[in-house]
């Protein structure tokens, strides 16, 4: 029975892709645009900001620089997380940098034994941050022309985060918290220079990746008119708070990729400020597939499940609405 279900998702998952290809073929103008925006916005503003991150701290990591922050910052963290020490770097680079850099710096520490699968669980909680130059900067600035807007999201972000740490904090309490404390270091700067650069690289060609497709798969959703089949039950939800089902289609495109509909969103604002604000403030903080994608392609070699990944990501959102719901209301 489960060789059955496995070749019948298979079966789907070919037909789905046999149809997007179809409808490429038919319509290659819209989806090479679509594509070509996603790499311009991957060029323009991912991969001059992502980059020189992704290179230091994985140079920091590689000549074990974690001593400093570990011995700061160890109490607070055991205190209120439940981990170690080490969670310290991760968790400052993942708001400064932002998405997936807290991701990939908790591969490091697995990597390296620094932790184990619970512990990288528990640490994602509250590292899975988008960084302040994309919330005040391409949010608060350039879509919504209001920083203090940005301000808002920006604070409820970080806030979110940090409960949802506390909320993981006994998540495989039990287990054992570290796999090892001996970490591998290379002695030839040369060689550390070069693998450094070429992790760097991937990485962020991966990244790029990720956002290409899923500023694809968004004009897949809008051209086939699937979107409107995916409305109706947030449409639902929404009357049920009395709320306008114009922004339907902004919210499922945010939750495929966060630029493209915080970008919608933000064409709402003088519409309704408050609910905006509170919306994306949710969007950013669930990350979107995008970002999922982006953040799984490193945790998922730590072993952590993509159900406890999204959990923890629905649970950010939930903390974040609640969040800036109040915030909003001293505008």
């Amino acid at each position: 029975m489960k060789n059955k279900k496995i070749s019948t998702s298979k079966i789907c998952l070919c037909v789905f892709l046999i149809f997007v290809l179809v409808c490429i073929v038919l319509k290659p103008s819209v989806y090479m645009q679509a594509t070509l925006q996603g790499v311009i916005v991957w060029a323009n503003a991912v991969l001059p900001s992502l980059f020189p991150f992704f290179f230091l701290t994985t140079l920091l990591l590689e000549l074990n620089a974690l001593n400093s922050f570990s011995k700061v910052l160890k109490r607070p963290l055991k205190l209120f997380f439940n981990v170690s020490g080490d969670a310290s770097f991760v968790y400052i680079m993942s708001i400064i940098s932002g998405y997936p850099v807290g991701a990939k710096l908790i591969y490091e520490l697995y990597k390296n034994n620094k932790i184990n699968t619970f512990e990288a669980v528990r640490i994602n909680a509250f590292t899975s941050n988008s960084g302040p130059a994309f919330i005040l900067g391409t949010i608060g600035f350039s879509m919504l022309n209001n920083q203090y807007y940005g301000v808002i999201i920006l604070l409820s972000h970080y806030l979110s985060a940090f409960i949802n740490g506390f909320l993981y904090r006994n998540y495989g309490a039990k287990a054992k918290t570290t796999q090892s404390l001996t970490a591998t270091t290379t002695n030839n700067m040369q060689d550390l220079l070069g693998n450094t650069i070429k992790q760097s690289v991937l990485s962020v060609l991966i990244v790029g990746g990720y956002i290409a497709l899923s500023f694809m798969f968004c004009a897949f959703l809008t051209d086939t008119k699937i979107i409107n089949v995916l409305c109706a039950p947030i449409n639902f939800l929404l009357s049920l708070f009395n709320l306008p089902s114009a922004y339907t289609q902004s919210i499922i495109l945010g939750l495929t990729e966060i630029t493209r509909g915080c970008l919608d969103l933000s064409m709402f604002i003088n519409t309704n400020t408050h609910l905006i604000i509170v919306l994306i403030s949710g969007i950013i903080a669930f990350g979107g597939v995008s970002v999922a994608l982006q953040s799984l392609t490193y945790l998922k070699q730590c072993k952590v499940s993509t159900k406890v990944y999204i959990l923890q990501k629905f649970t950010q959102a939930i903390l974040a609405i609640i969040i800036s719901s109040f915030m909003v209301l001293i505008i």
